[in-house]
């Protein structure tokens, strides 16, 4: 019998996400320097020539963006707005766009 203070459980409630659990590989489990960028080497040339002046202009805009967040007293906001995953968030969009997928960099990272 169930207790009728308690309130049931629905039917239709969505489950939680699984967790995300992310490892950096960078000399670990793989031998090279940053394992974020050595990936758009292989599978998008163009966009990895472009990671260096794409991460200045992306700190140029992040401060804009800093300076407009301090401005509306929201200091909370302010480190979510300039960081490395964010670019890569950034960066990984713009290679799919490119046409690189997931499966390209799991292929990418099991035969290296």
């Amino acid at each position: 019998m169930t207790d009728p203070t308690l309130p049931s459980p629905s039917r239709h409630q969505p489950s939680p996400p699984p967790p995300l659990v992310v490892f950096d590989f960078d000399y670990s489990l793989y031998e090279q320097d940053n394992t974020d960028t050595i990936v758009f080497a292989s599978l998008a040339p163009t966009l990895f020539a472009s990671l260096r002046a794409d991460y200045a202009s992306f700190l140029r805009d992040s401060r804009e963006r800093i300076a407009a967040v301090q401005a509306h007293d929201r200091p909370d906001k302010v480190t979510a707005d300039v960081c490395w995953t964010h670019f890569m968030d950034h960066t990984l969009n713009r290679a799919h766009s490119l046409g690189v997928k997931q499966n390209d960099i799991e292929a990418f990272f099991s035969t290296e």
